[in-house]
């Protein structure tokens, strides 16, 4: 198996290589630490990270796009939550959910055996899409959510 997850893990570092990004790779996690420029959002030049590894014979990505949801109030969180399920529905190869830690997150997952450069860049592609989609669709219309831009980055 670690030896399959090296050519995969190889294959994302081509891919993220071609697409000029800037990454590290975290031996222990096995992952990539891929940072993502983002559009310019309410007067600054946001950034943030991309977590894609290797897991158990399936290729996974994520990035965290908002705090932890328990610190907004109940009737917030369950509109997030509602907002977040009806956008599912409409976007394709990536979702939104929860990490463990409880922050809102976009993720994919891809089968090793299915994997190829065209089906790597369009999962992450669409993890880029749900980013900018969140940040212009939803971040406004929430309130108190303008104040809670943590897992992102100012450059």
């Amino acid at each position: 198996m670690q030896q399959k997850d090296g050519k995969i893990l190889a294959e994302i570092r081509e891919v993220l290589n071609k697409l000029g990004l800037k990454y590290e790779f975290d031996e222990e996690k096995r992952a990539f630490l891929v940072e993502i420029p983002l559009e310019d959002f309410m007067g600054l030049n946001l950034y943030t990270k991309a977590l894609i590894g290797v897991d158990e014979g399936w290729i996974v990505g994520y990035i965290p796009v908002f705090f932890k949801t328990k610190e907004l109030g109940s009737k917030l969180r369950e509109k997030l939550y509602e907002t977040l399920l009806r956008v599912n529905s409409n976007i394709s190869e990536v979702a939104f959910g929860l990490t463990k830690e409880g922050y809102v997150a976009v993720n994919f997952e891809i089968k090793n055996e299915v994997m190829d450069e065209r089906v790597l860049l369009s999962e992450f592609m669409g993890m880029v899409f749900a980013i900018i989609y969140f940040i212009k669709e939803i971040f406004p219309h929430i309130p108190k959510m303008v104040e809670a831009i943590k897992p992102f980055y100012i450059s």
